[in-house]
């Protein structure tokens, strides 16, 4: 199940924002239980918002979308290591795809984080630039499907 992270989630989302800090922002910051919590009161509601993947009671992944009026950003989606490769990263990608609905979806990806880059790629992203001063890929999702004459 896919549902907005609430307060009593963040000791969940730190273990698995933990497990990947270092490509999942430029700062490579690590939080600790009261920074992250900082950080999800300080957010602007209905601009950003946190969603997590539960199944039974347990967050196996998160991500965190920005809200423009035009663009749908996801701006951080991450699975706990121990349950990658089970689907649940495609999972909130569609909710995000869903989310969406007419907008432009785009995601940014640091140039190291290659598995990010391979799983965008599968899922229909494609790249729209390279920022040089963020060391990142911004990718833009297609919604045309490829179809072969």
């Amino acid at each position: 199940m896919i549902r907005k992270i609430a307060e009593e989630d963040l000791p969940q989302m730190l273990r698995i924002w933990n497990q990947h800090y270092k490509v999942l922002t430029s700062t490579e910051k690590k939080h600790t239980l009261n920074s992250l919590k900082e950080w999800y009161k300080t957010r602007k509601r209905g601009r950003h918002e946190y969603f997590g993947l539960f199944e039974g009671g347990q967050l196996k992944g998160f991500m965190i979308l920005k809200y423009m009026k035009r663009e749908l950003w996801i701006k951080m989606l991450a699975v706990d290591i121990k349950e990658r490769k089970k689907g649940y990263g495609t999972n909130l990608l569609k909710f995000a795809v869903k989310e969406a609905k007419d907008k432009d979806l785009f995601c940014e990806v640091k140039i190291e984080n290659i598995s990010a880059i391979n799983f965008f790629f599968k899922n229909k992203f494609k790249v729209l630039k390279f920022n040089s001063k963020m060391n990142e890929y911004i990718l833009k999702y297609s919604r045309r499907s490829l179809r072969s004459n």
